[in-house]
């Protein structure tokens, strides 16, 4: 499309347009943009989150992907997940991080205070923990 400013740079005016494209049309293209990515279906991105946070290997993260859901993904989308799901822990309000604690499984977290209320300190334990002393062949 080629196109020409008129009168006093407030109108465009259209000079020629070509139907034709410019580049090539492939599917594979197609499946590459943002709207056709995995990244919009929020089962996958759960289950993406939950692989990010064991660590998963990114490259097999993102082949197993594509295998299941026949859709494509970028090693970039994986990447702002975990961005996003890292977001969820920089927090600084020490109620929010204490409810965050408090929610996982098996694990005790006491807050200690003083006579007028005052955060004085944190007690977070996990539950592989309490498991140690009952393994200790002692």
């Amino acid at each position: 499309m080629y196109l020409t400013l008129l009168k006093e740079w407030k109108y465009l005016e259209v000079q020629r347009m070509s139907k034709e494209h410019n580049h090539i049309l492939r599917k594979e293209f197609y499946e590459r943009l943002p709207r056709q990515r995995a990244t919009r279906d929020q089962s996958i991105m759960k289950e993406m989150e939950e692989a990010i946070k064991l660590q998963v290997n990114h490259k097999l993260l993102k082949e197993k992907i594509e295998s299941t859901t026949g859709k494509k993904i970028t090693l970039k989308d994986i990447s702002n997940v975990k961005q996003n799901t890292r977001k969820d822990f920089k927090t600084s309000d020490l109620k929010d991080v204490v409810e965050y604690l408090q929610k996982q499984a098996g694990s005790t977290t006491d807050i200690l205070t003083d006579s007028d209320n005052n955060f004085k300190g944190l007690f977070f334990q996990e539950k592989y923990v309490f498991q140690v002393p009952r393994n200790d062949p002692r």
